[in-house]
C-alpha cells in the first residue's frame, strides 16, 4: 500500500507586519478534500506537522474548525516532519 505523509500546519498565530498577532491555521476545506480523496483511493495517509504538534484549523475557515480538528486529531501523527 502506498503511504502518504500529509503535511499541514499546527501554527495558531502569525505576526503581522505591524507586530500584532493574527490567528491562523490550515483551512479545513482545503485540507480535508485531498485527505478524503487519498483515503478513498486506498492510500495510507499519515497527517504530520513541521513541529510535531497537533494540526490546528484556522478559526476563520468556512467549515467548522471543531470538525476538522476532530477529523485530523483521530488520524494525526505527532511525528516531526523530516
Amino acid at each position: 500500500m502506498t503511504r502518504i505523509a500529509y503535511l499541514v500546519t499546527s501554527a495558531r498565530e502569525m505576526t503581522l507586519a505591524d507586530g500584532t498577532a493574527h490567528p491562523t491555521g490550515y483551512f479545513a476545506e482545503e485540507a480535508l478534500k485531498p485527505y478524503e480523496r487519498f483515503t478513498d483511493a486506498g492510500f495510507d495517509v499519515t497527517v504530520i506537522t513541521p513541529d510535531g504538534n497537533p494540526p490546528y484549523a484556522d478559526p476563520y475557515g468556512s467549515r467548522s474548525a471543531l470538525l476538522a480538528s476532530v477529523f485530523f486529531g483521530i488520524s494525526a501523527s505527532r511525528t516531526r516532519a523530516q
